[in-house]
């Protein structure tokens, strides 16, 4: 009774094996050609760059979502006789059989790439876990055949991740994150994920409880039941989230990038249309952007993009220059918030004034002479508050000096 799903299984394993070889050979011969005649097209370039550099990761894309989407149609052409009988297919076709077997060579395959890999993420014995666990349920609704459900529920859950291997892609070829296919893509791939990870699973799952009883299966096809249901639930929350957190990420850089336009038309708008640009700043200074860049400036834990199930674990992120970015751009906005919250009118300069920097770019701040020394120095986790009666220069870390001098303060005492 396991030999044939062995067999299968086997099959599986060498086939993916010679697809993934024969797909990298094409996919070199096409970065060579690409590199010489492609012009016009820098996405391209770095698409043939980056197979160049990392050879193994556009042909094991490619081969696991043509696999993926050929065992997804095939599991929706037996999903009428899966609802017939749910938990038991003794008596249904072969399909199912050699879906689930297939599965199960796949995700062997798997596993022994990510043992065998020598370029491989700090978290990859979380991909192991995920791909014993899924060939050891496989490997049982193969051999018992029973839990038809479960299994047409885990081969559907996986539609949504050809958007996390687009976005990882996109990720590595340096599209921007403002960029609104960036946009585009997170926003599909979290209704995609929402719906093949928590809607579909749960509405197979319920309807087929239903209307039949999985105690009619076997002790160990039931206990592989409930055990991956916990397991494959835990990672449905988790993937979910993080779907929602990348969109999350790429609306918040398309702040970014709107708040960078704003300030940037501020530094270039002419003195006949200073007033548009004061009306731009009043706008932004009260726009909800400028809270985000002063509460992401102080998270320890950056926002990190989801990977798909076929590497469930996540790509560490750039936190420096992401975190660099924003503090150019808090400083910044720092100096708006000063310049348009004390209106047209001139302070008394025999009055402190109040100015406020991040901490994060500052290196030294000198206010004025020996004569004019700050009368308060405040220094915080986020900023620094200095009280004096002249403008301070501030000397940053990775910017020039920046002359406060016609920076109106936001507040005078």
């Amino acid at each position: 009774m396991w030999t044939r799903p062995v067999l299968v299984a086997s099959l599986t394993v060498n086939a993916v094996g010679v697809a993934s070889c024969v797909v990298g050979r094409l996919l070199s011969c096409w970065a060579r050609a690409a590199k010489r005649r492609v012009a016009g097209r820098p996405w391209i370039t770095q698409l043939a760059e980056f197979h160049e550099d990392r050879p193994e990761v556009l042909p094991r894309i490619i081969v696991d979502q043509l696999l993926t989407w050929i065992l997804i149609l095939a599991a929706l052409s037996s999903s009428a006789a899966v609802f017939r009988e749910p938990f038991l297919f003794n008596e249904l076709s072969l399909t199912l059989y050699v879906l689930f077997a297939i599965n199960a060579g796949r995700y062997a395959y798997k596993t022994a790439r990510e043992v065998l890999s020598t370029d491989r993420a700090s978290t990859w014995y979380i991909n192991v876990i995920h791909h014993v666990v899924a060939l050891l349920s496989f490997s049982v609704m193969a051999v018992c055949r029973e839990d038809a459900v479960l299994g047409l529920a885990c081969v559907l859950m996986e539609a949504h991740t050809v958007f996390d291997d687009v976005a990882y892609v996109m990720r590595k070829i340096d599209v921007p994150p403002h960029h609104r296919g960036n946009l585009i893509v997170a926003a599909v791939g979290f209704g995609a994920c929402a719906v093949a990870r928590a809607l579909l699973p749960v509405a197979l799952l319920g309807t087929a409880t239903a209307v039949h009883s999985p105690l009619r299966m076997s002790p160990v096809p039931l206990s592989v039941l409930f055990t991956s249901v916990i397991f494959f639930a835990l990672v449905n929350v988790w993937m979910v989230r993080q779907s929602a957190v990348r969109l999350l990420r790429c609306v918040r850089a398309r702040q970014i990038q709107h708040l960078e336009e704003v300030l940037r038309m501020r530094r270039c708008s002419p003195a006949a249309d200073v007033l548009t640009a004061k009306r731009a700043c009043n706008a932004l200074s009260n726009n909800d952007v400028v809270t985000f860049l002063k509460n992401e400036l102080h998270t320890g834990e950056m926002l990190k993009p989801p990977c798909s199930n076929a590497n469930v674990a996540t790509a560490s992120s750039d936190k420096n220059g992401y975190k660099t970015r924003i503090d150019d751009l808090l400083l910044e906005v720092t100096c708006v918030e000063a310049k348009t919250g004390a209106g047209d009118g001139v302070s008394d300069a025999r009055t402190d004034r109040i100015y406020t920097v991040p901490t994060g770019q500052v290196d030294t701040v000198r206010t004025g002479t020996t004569r004019t020394q700050p009368t308060d120095l405040i220094r915080t986790n986020r900023v620094i508050t200095i009280r004096a009666n002249e403008a301070p220069t501030i000397h940053t870390r990775q910017m020039p000096t920046i002359r406060t001098d016609d920076v109106t303060p936001s507040r005078t005492t």
